[in-house]
Protein backbone atom coordinates (compact mmCIF):
# COMPACT_ATOMS: atom_id res chain seq x y z
CA UNK A 1 0.00 0.00 0.00
CA UNK A 2 3.05 2.15 0.97
CA UNK A 3 4.50 1.89 -2.74
CA UNK A 4 1.18 2.93 -4.40
CA UNK A 5 1.18 5.90 -2.21
CA UNK A 6 4.79 6.60 -3.38
CA UNK A 7 4.04 5.92 -6.66
CA UNK A 8 0.89 8.12 -7.10
CA UNK A 9 2.72 11.31 -5.36
CA UNK A 10 5.75 10.63 -7.64
CA UNK A 11 3.01 10.37 -10.62
CA UNK A 12 1.57 14.06 -9.59
CA UNK A 13 4.84 15.84 -8.03
CA UNK A 14 6.11 15.03 -12.65
CA UNK A 15 2.95 16.14 -13.61
CA UNK A 16 2.92 18.87 -11.98
CA UNK A 17 7.17 19.75 -12.60
CA UNK A 18 5.58 18.89 -16.48
CA UNK A 19 2.76 21.81 -16.54
CA UNK A 20 4.64 24.15 -14.89
CA UNK A 21 7.88 23.59 -16.96
CA UNK A 22 5.65 24.24 -20.11
CA UNK A 23 4.04 26.89 -19.10
CA UNK A 24 7.19 28.66 -18.23
CA UNK A 25 8.32 27.95 -21.97
CA UNK A 26 5.11 29.89 -23.08
CA UNK A 27 5.59 32.61 -20.58
CA UNK A 28 9.15 32.89 -21.83
CA UNK A 29 7.83 33.13 -25.64
CA UNK A 30 5.35 35.72 -25.30
CA UNK A 31 7.83 37.82 -23.51
CA UNK A 32 9.66 37.55 -26.64
CA UNK A 33 7.33 38.16 -28.77
CA UNK A 34 6.10 40.88 -26.57
CA UNK A 35 9.70 42.63 -26.97
CA UNK A 36 9.47 42.34 -30.92
CA UNK A 37 6.01 44.19 -31.22
CA UNK A 38 7.68 46.71 -28.75
CA UNK A 39 11.03 47.27 -31.08
CA UNK A 40 8.57 47.25 -33.93
CA UNK A 41 6.42 50.18 -32.77
CA UNK A 42 9.59 51.79 -32.09
CA UNK A 43 10.52 51.30 -35.71
CA UNK A 44 7.21 52.24 -37.10
CA UNK A 45 7.04 55.75 -34.67
CA UNK A 46 10.72 56.78 -36.04
CA UNK A 47 10.11 55.74 -39.64
CA UNK A 48 6.96 58.00 -39.73
CA UNK A 49 8.89 60.97 -38.09
CA UNK A 50 11.65 60.20 -40.78
CA UNK A 51 8.76 59.58 -43.42
CA UNK A 52 10.69 56.27 -44.33
CA UNK A 53 8.21 54.97 -46.59
CA UNK A 54 10.06 51.95 -46.93
CA UNK A 55 10.06 50.77 -43.40
CA UNK A 56 6.68 51.33 -43.13
CA UNK A 57 6.11 48.98 -46.47
CA UNK A 58 8.09 46.34 -44.50
CA UNK A 59 6.01 46.90 -41.29
CA UNK A 60 1.84 47.63 -42.30
CA UNK A 61 0.11 44.41 -43.75
CA UNK A 62 -0.98 44.70 -46.71
CA UNK A 63 -4.77 44.53 -45.57
CA UNK A 64 -3.79 47.24 -42.64
CA UNK A 65 -6.55 49.45 -41.68
CA UNK A 66 -6.64 52.60 -39.70
CA UNK A 67 -9.34 54.89 -37.67
CA UNK A 68 -7.76 58.01 -36.37
CA UNK A 69 -8.86 60.10 -33.64
CA UNK A 70 -11.48 62.06 -36.01
CA UNK A 71 -12.64 58.32 -36.55
CA UNK A 72 -11.22 58.81 -40.57
CA UNK A 73 -10.25 55.56 -41.86
CA UNK A 74 -7.02 54.75 -44.12
CA UNK A 75 -5.50 52.06 -45.23
CA UNK A 76 -1.80 51.04 -45.59
CA UNK A 77 -1.35 52.95 -49.25
CA UNK A 78 -3.57 56.21 -47.72
CA UNK A 79 -0.84 56.07 -44.95
CA UNK A 80 1.74 56.18 -47.13
CA UNK A 81 0.70 58.36 -49.94
CA UNK A 82 0.03 61.19 -46.85
CA UNK A 83 2.85 60.63 -45.26
CA UNK A 84 4.51 64.09 -46.08
CA UNK A 85 1.58 65.67 -44.92
CA UNK A 86 2.63 65.37 -41.22
CA UNK A 87 5.95 66.50 -39.75
CA UNK A 88 6.79 65.05 -36.36
CA UNK A 89 8.71 66.69 -33.57
CA UNK A 90 9.91 65.43 -30.18
CA UNK A 91 7.91 62.47 -28.69
CA UNK A 92 7.76 59.48 -26.31
CA UNK A 93 5.81 56.70 -26.40
CA UNK A 94 5.21 55.31 -22.33
CA UNK A 95 2.37 52.95 -20.67
CA UNK A 96 3.17 50.54 -23.84
CA UNK A 97 1.52 46.72 -22.85
CA UNK A 98 1.53 44.02 -24.81
CA UNK A 99 -0.25 40.65 -25.13
CA UNK A 100 0.46 37.80 -27.34
CA UNK A 101 -2.41 35.84 -28.08
CA UNK A 102 -1.05 33.16 -30.75
CA UNK A 103 -0.28 34.90 -33.83
CA UNK A 104 -2.05 37.72 -33.04
CA UNK A 105 -0.74 40.58 -30.43
CA UNK A 106 -2.48 43.90 -28.85
CA UNK A 107 -0.36 46.60 -28.01
CA UNK A 108 -1.92 49.41 -25.96
CA UNK A 109 0.13 52.39 -25.43
CA UNK A 110 0.64 56.44 -25.12
CA UNK A 111 2.28 58.76 -27.47
CA UNK A 112 2.80 62.52 -26.18
CA UNK A 113 4.40 64.89 -28.70
CA UNK A 114 4.88 67.50 -31.15
CA UNK A 115 2.78 66.90 -34.73
CA UNK A 116 2.08 68.79 -37.60
CA UNK A 117 -0.68 68.02 -40.16
CA UNK A 118 -0.28 70.56 -43.27
CA UNK A 119 0.32 73.68 -40.79
CA UNK A 120 -2.17 72.68 -38.05
CA UNK A 121 -1.11 71.58 -34.83
CA UNK A 122 -2.27 68.61 -33.96
CA UNK A 123 0.25 67.68 -31.31
CA UNK A 124 -0.41 66.29 -27.76
CA UNK A 125 -1.43 63.19 -26.18
CA UNK A 126 -2.90 59.98 -27.67
CA UNK A 127 -3.80 56.80 -26.43
CA UNK A 128 -3.55 54.43 -29.46
CA UNK A 129 -4.34 50.44 -29.70
CA UNK A 130 -1.79 48.49 -32.54
CA UNK A 131 -2.78 45.14 -33.86
CA UNK A 132 -0.29 42.55 -35.33
CA UNK A 133 -0.75 39.39 -36.88
CA UNK A 134 2.16 36.72 -37.34
CA UNK A 135 2.05 35.44 -41.23
CA UNK A 136 4.88 33.51 -42.25
CA UNK A 137 6.62 33.69 -39.85
CA UNK A 138 6.98 37.01 -39.06
CA UNK A 139 4.79 39.60 -37.77
CA UNK A 140 2.86 42.80 -39.69
CA UNK A 141 0.49 45.58 -38.23
CA UNK A 142 -2.71 44.94 -39.55
CA UNK A 143 -4.92 47.68 -37.55
CA UNK A 144 -4.53 51.20 -35.43
CA UNK A 145 -7.54 52.56 -33.26
CA UNK A 146 -6.47 56.21 -31.87
CA UNK A 147 -7.55 58.48 -29.17
CA UNK A 148 -6.61 61.78 -28.86
CA UNK A 149 -6.44 63.67 -25.45
CA UNK A 150 -7.64 66.99 -24.91
CA UNK A 151 -4.80 68.93 -23.42
CA UNK A 152 -7.16 69.56 -20.12
CA UNK A 153 -7.21 65.65 -19.43
CA UNK A 154 -4.14 64.83 -20.56
CA UNK A 155 -2.20 64.80 -17.07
Amino acid sequence: MKSIGLCLCLVVTITVLAFSQSAGIKADKNSKEEQVIIKLEREWNEASKKQDKAVLERILAEDYISNDDTGQPANKADVIATLHDYETGSYTLDNLTVKVYGDTAILVGRWTGTLMHKGKDIGGVYWFTDTFVKRHGRWWAIATQQTRIPKKDSQ
